[in-house]
């Protein structure tokens, strides 16, 4: 019997969470700082999974990025908004799954780019399915509210979460009117009691929770082979597994072996070691994104096209953060690798530092064609002044006396010396 079929009953004793990462955007000189700092924690990035260089980049070094706390009370205030804190949160489709509220988290970077990271629970993996509709361009599940009382209220969950974060100057980076959900990139943390002896055990399992199965369900699709792995260091006393996660586009699946099945406990580890580590590459595809939305916004205009530049310079130079550089542990270096080839991020920063390039050029071109437009004017205009000082010369000295003759010879003289000595001079 292989370890799978053997863990299948602890497979089923697993709890699941999962923080919904949500694009949004700001306008240049629109961010509502102030607000943000009398309504949310600012934290610092305290990872020993990252770099001191990656940290001091979340806070505050070169003004790369920031980093905003909302606890847990504060999300389920926002969300059961005139209702009582204890009430319950349902996701309901063919099905009611009940969803609970952890955490939230607002990256802000200064790109012009932000994420708000939804943290929630539920008791299985249909529940994360419903929300998310991978694959889907509707999403059809609706959302209720139960009070202690039992009275049943429905909820736009989708409204709910606009509050959290448009009074400081954000809004959703897709201008759509479908769910805010179908844009969002996953990170999944599921725990189980017992740890891992096999790899293609921890493959399974991981596999599973990015199709959205429950853990103990055996299956397979062979039109994802091109899914990347990460794997904790075996250790060798116990000769054993503590974690590996599934690396994809559109998520990051994690399984945790936690004897006491703490998933808040795993979900705070996440969220001070796991989240900035995806937030870091989507901040560098959403990036090259806004950039494009950008340039196309620009009309052609010289100064937004040099200025958009500039932040690509700013950008490129401190950052874009290269694997190498993200974290000593080689897993970590490992996660942020996959993401960033699984986002095409290398290819999508050389687009658009190249069509900034064209876009620069062209501008140059014009300044140029301007430039030699007016120098052409004014040489005409220059010429016609000659002529007609000539002629005053000559009418001068057709009527002039011996003195405006004298004038003349003496001046023309001293031009004529003055011309001599700077041609000396060059030679």
């Amino acid at each position: 019997m292989s370890e799978f079929e053997e863990l299948k009953d602890s497979f089923q004793q697993a709890k699941y969470g999962s923080f919904l990462i949500l694009p949004l955007k700001y306008d240049d000189g629109g961010l509502n700082i102030s607000w943000l700092e009398n309504n949310y924690e600012h934290i610092s990035v305290e990872t020993m999974d990252l770099t001191e260089n990656v940290k001091a980049m979340l806070n505050g070094f070169a003004n790369v990025g920031m980093v905003y706390r909302i606890p847990a009370s504060k999300v389920r205030k926002i969300v059961f908004r005139n209702l009582s804190e204890d009430s319950s949160l349902y996701a309901t489709d063919d099905r009611d799954y009940k969803v609970g509220l952890f955490d939230c988290y607002l990256y802000i970077f200064h790109t012009q780019v932000a994420f708000l990271c939804l943290g929630i629970t539920y008791e299985n993996m249909y529940a994360l399915q419903h929300i998310r509709m991978p694959g889907y361009a509707v999403n059809s599940t609706g959302y209720f509210v139960l009070t202690p009382g039992g009275e049943k209220k429905e909820l736009d969950l989708s409204e709910k979460l606009t509050e959290m974060y448009s009074a400081a100057g954000l809004r959703a980076f897709y201008n759509t009117k479908r769910s805010i959900f179908l844009e969002s990139y996953t990170v999944t943390v599921a725990v189980v009691p017992q740890r891992f002896k096999e790899l293609d055990t921890i493959r399974q399992v991981t596999y599973n929770l990015h199709a959205l199965e429950p853990m103990d369900k055996l299956i397979e699709d062979e039109s994802e082979q091109d899914l990347r792995y990460v794997y904790a260091k075996k250790d060798q006393e116990l000769l054993s597994y503590r974690w590996g996660c599934c690396v994809t586009s559109q998520d990051t699946a994690y399984v945790f072996a936690n004897e006491k099945l703490d998933l808040l406990e795993e979900l705070n580890a996440e969220a001070e070691d796991g989240l900035p580590v995806v937030t870091l590459a989507l901040y560098e595809k959403y990036t090259c994104l806004r950039f494009s939305e950008l340039l196309i916004m620009s009309d052609m205009e010289k100064k937004r096209i040099e200025r958009l530049k500039n932040l690509m310079m700013e950008f490129q130079a401190y950052g874009n953060v290269p694997s190498a550089n993200i974290s000593r542990w080689h897993n970590v270096k490992n996660i942020y690798k996959n993401l960033l080839e699984e986002c095409e991020i290398p290819d999508a920063i050389r687009d658009i530092d190249s069509k900034i390039n064209i876009l620069s050029e062209h501008q140059k071109e014009l300044s140029e064609s301007r430039n030699n437009t007016m120098a052409a004017i004014i040489t005409a205009f220059g010429t016609v002044s000659i002529i007609a000082s000539v002629l005053s010369i000559v009418q001068i000295l057709a009527s002039g006396a011996t003195l405006e003759w004298i004038s003349t010879g003496v001046t023309s003289f001293v031009m004529a010396l003055i011309s001599f000595i700077l041609l000396l001079k060059k030679k």
